[in-house]
């Protein structure tokens, strides 16, 4: 039972609510034996829709992550703020979405409220030599200079115009300072207090009433366009995103879609979309000489490793006309060419399947010195097809280091060992039989045909009572069993869950299943990846958000 999962005892598959066709699939033979389907939650607080009412979604308060507060600093000064080198935000627990937008993950306590505090004095004091180069008429410093500072920077930081009395807080603000360097002071004082604000620091939503819908909101065109930004550059929306809200042109899908096209032809498209692949994978990056102890995985092997994964990620959902079989059975080798020399040196890259012979995700998800198909089987079941399965059990450890395995044996003895065990064998009777497919390739990526012992590799599987019927079955191997799963319903809406928990920052729930079943139905047709992120970004929901 070690390194993944242990007692699956008494687990029944749950239908997902947004895939009929999968209803009870996946129940063993005697109406017990699957794995569970990732089913919404229920939020009692947002009961489902009335039939043929319009798709809304609730959407909660959020502060910026730590990532968002550093790109939106940097986007808000055009890049010439500078934070503390020791600049952190803690967290809070694990985030339940599984993505670090969730709410709950960026609580504010004592702590985290001085450390925004200090990091808002840090970036105001920064600016201070910097403002002849970001505010034109600091050569003639007055109160009318700081107003111009303010309608421009203002914006940027709250994501809209200023209303009257925050002006004249921070002019305020501002006003306090005297003496020889008071505008700079002053400028300062007002950044310090901008940066500390809740319209900087959180996302805000306050809305309209929507016309004849109780309970909605309509978002104005400025929280619309802070939802696009944020959603696709972890950021800010420039000047340009909020021109197109002061000008009414994010009140429609078409619009939306429109404006969200471009974005994602902005370089800050690729980190956010990197970041969506690394928190939807769950993917840790072992260090060298401490998580792995081959001395061919160098510190330059593993950054090579990560870029290579932000670059096929990011062509995969950016790259028109690239589809979810692309992303999980693309036969290219690696582009990087650190990790192209690295192969080549050791007999080659090998069969290629897309992301799931990406060199960072199965040096992710192995064991120390050796690969590991209880987490390649875990992470496929769980990522890719949204199921779960219990903890495992205390002893888990212990009961896999005493099976009586050679010291050369294969997964495949190892595992049928541990299935003499019926605590073990009731998950990973589901678990190994799909992680064999992944035995070709080793602990740190590397392509191989023979075990530890000479004998030679067997990658072939079997998918093993799963949630939907289309994924069942045995497989020859890794390249078979991903145009299985790029092809599979189940997938696709495993994938879809993923990135409306990612943009919402919370796990979907029983009144999500329009939002979901939404994007479904206008994404299937071509599977196209750049078009799920439009059809998320442009739904009509977008516009609206249901009071909580």
């Amino acid at each position: 039972m070690g390194g993944g999962l242990g007692a699956c005892t008494g687990v029944v598959v749950s239908p997902s609510p947004v895939a009929p066709a999968a209803a009870g699939a996946g129940v063993g033979q005697d109406g017990n034996g699957g794995a569970q389907a990732d089913a919404p939650i229920d939020d009692g607080n947002l009961p489902p829709l009335p039939p043929g009412s319009p798709c809304r979604v609730g959407a909660p308060l959020r502060r910026l992550t730590e990532t968002q507060y550093r790109n939106a600093v940097r986007d808000v000064f055009g890049g010439q703020a500078a934070l503390a080198t020791d600049f952190a935000l803690a967290t809070v627990g694990t985030p339940e979405s599984g993505f670090t937008t969730d709410p709950s993950y960026n609580a504010v306590d004592l702590s985290v409220s001085r450390d925004l505090m200090d990091s808002a004095e840090t970036v105001a004091l920064s600016l201070v030599d910097k403002l002849p180069a970001i505010l034109p008429c600091a050569a003639t410093p007055d109160p009318t200079c700081a107003g111009a500072f303010l309608d421009q920077f203002g914006r940027r930081a709250f994501r809209r115009p200023l209303t009257d009395s925050e002006r004249e807080l921070l002019l305020r603000a501002f006003a306090l300072s005297s003496g020889a360097d008071a505008f700079e002071d002053g400028i300062a004082a007002m950044v310090a207090t901008m940066l500390q604000s809740p319209q900087f620091l959180y996302q805000t939503e306050l809305g309209t009433p929507a016309d004849g819908e109780v309970g909605m909101l309509r978002l104005t065109g400025y929280e619309v366009a802070s939802r696009l930004s944020f959603f696709l550059w972890d950021s800010i929306p420039d000047d340009a995103l909020l021109d197109a809200a002061r000008d009414g042109r994010l009140g429609t899908a078409d619009d939306l879609r429109q404006i969200a096209d471009g974005m994602l032809n902005d370089p800050r498209a690729r980190p956010t979309i990197a970041r969506f692949a690394r928190e939807w994978l769950h993917l840790l990056v072992p260090k060298p000489g401490v998580d792995r102890s081959d001395p061919a995985y160098t510190q330059d092997l593993s950054d090579a490793m990560q870029s290579e994964l932000d670059r096929f990620v990011g062509d995969s959902f950016l790259v028109p006309g690239t589809s979810i079989t692309d992303l999980l059975t693309s036969a290219a080798p690696p582009g990087n060419p650190t990790l192209s020399a690295f192969y080549d040196q050791n007999g080659g890259s090998g069969p290629r399947s897309g992301l799931l012979t990406q060199p960072a995700i199965m040096t992710s998800i192995a064991n120390p010195s050796a690969s590991s198909p209880i987490r390649r089987g875990v992470m496929v079941r769980r990522k890719l097809t949204c199921e779960t399965f219990p903890v495992p059990p205390k002893d888990a450890q212990s009961v896999e280091g005493a099976l009586a395995a050679s010291p050369t044996a294969s997964a495949r003895e190892r595992s049928a060992l541990r299935n003499m065990n019926s605590r073990c064998s009731v998950c990973h009777s589901l678990i190994d039989p799909l992680g064999f497919g992944f035995e070709a390739y080793d602990e740190i990526g590397r392509y191989r045909t023979t075990n530890g012992d000479g004998s030679p590799i067997d990658a072939s599987g079997d998918f093993v009572d799963p949630i939907s019927p289309e994924l069942a079955g045995p497989f020859a191997d890794l390249q078979e069993l991903g145009q299985r799963l790029g092809s599979s319903p189940t997938v696709q809406q495993c994938l879809t869950r993923q990135l409306f928990r990612f943009n919402y920052g919370r796990l979907d729930g029983s009144a999500d299943t329009c939002a979901i079943s939404g994007v479904l139905e206008r994404w299937a047709p071509g599977m196209d990846l750049r078009d799920l992120m439009l059809e998320m970004a442009s739904a009509d929901e977008v516009l609206f958000r249901r009071v909580q």
